[in-house]
């Protein structure tokens, strides 16, 4: 299976969804390349949906670690939703859900940004 992203922004929050595997960091660079170029105008405000995210190693816990200090020099936060199966077992077991804000939809994760001054 193929990877692939998609990136929108609504109400100034980035928000960037993940489909497929990801494996090696070269698929990476790229997304992080666009996230960064989003930073300023979004606030740091990312939201991951993960919700078509098959499977994640070392190399997608980098990905999110890198992501999330990103946002926070830019006075955001990240917050994942639709986590499932295996990638929701590696976020338990690497204890991001820790790190993470982490709720079930785009809807709950927009509310969070929303509602945080």
């Amino acid at each position: 299976m193929s990877f692939e992203t998609h990136i929108e922004t609504i109400d100034g929050i980035l928000i960037l969804s993940l489909k497929g595997k990801v494996l090696e960091d070269k698929i990476l660079k790229d997304v992080l390349k666009t996230v960064e170029a989003g930073l300023p105008k979004s606030k740091g405000k990312i939201i991951l949906n993960l919700s078509n995210l098959d499977y994640v190693n070392s190399t997608g816990i980098n990905f999110f670690i890198k992501v999330l200090t990103k946002a926070r020099i830019h006075g955001g936060d990240v917050v994942f939703y639709g986590i499932t199966g295996s990638v929701q077992t590696i976020v338990h077991i690497s204890k991001m859900d820790e790190v993470f804000t982490i709720v079930e939809s785009q809807e709950e994760a927009l509310s969070i940004f929303k509602t945080a001054k």
